[in-house]
C-alpha cells in the first residue's frame, strides 16, 4: 500500500494558475498520484517541499549570475574602449595594432 501518495509538489517562482502564497513567495503546485507520476515530475524541476524548490531557484540564478560575470570577464573590450585606455596610458599604436596586441600593451603597462 502506497501510504506516500498522493504528494503536494512545488514549483517556484509560480508561473501557472494552480499556485500556493506561502510565506511570502507564490509556488506552482501539483498533486501527484504514485511514485512514478512524482519521480516524472522531480525530473522536471518540481520539488518534495516548498523551501527546495525556492532553494533550487535562487542556486539556478546565482549560477547564471557567475556564469554571466565569466563571460564579462573573458570579453575584449571594444576597439574604441582599447584605443581610449591606451591613449589615457600613453601608449603608442596605430591603425594597424591589432586589438589582441593593444590589449596586451595595456595589460603590460598596468601590471605592478
Amino acid at each position: 500500500m502506497d501510504t506516500e501518495h498522493p504528494k503536494m509538489l512545488y514549483r517556484f517562482p509560480a508561473t501557472g494558475t494552480n499556485s500556493m502564497h506561502l510565506e511570502g513567495s507564490t509556488f506552482d503546485t501539483q498533486v501527484v498520484d504514485d511514485a512514478d507520476a512524482e519521480t516524472a515530475a522531480l525530473n522536471d524541476g518540481w520539488f518534495t517541499t516548498w523551501p527546495a524548490a525556492k532553494q533550487a531557484h535562487a542556486a539556478a540564478q546565482e549560477a547564471a549570475a557567475a556564469a554571466q560575470a565569466a563571460s564579462d570577464a573573458t570579453t575584449l573590450p571594444t576597439r574604441a574602449e582599447l584605443e581610449q585606455k591606451a591613449t589615457e596610458l600613453g601608449i603608442q599604436f596605430t591603425a594597424k595594432t591589432s586589438d589582441k596586441k593593444l590589449n596586451d600593451l595595456i595589460a603590460a603597462t598596468l601590471e605592478p
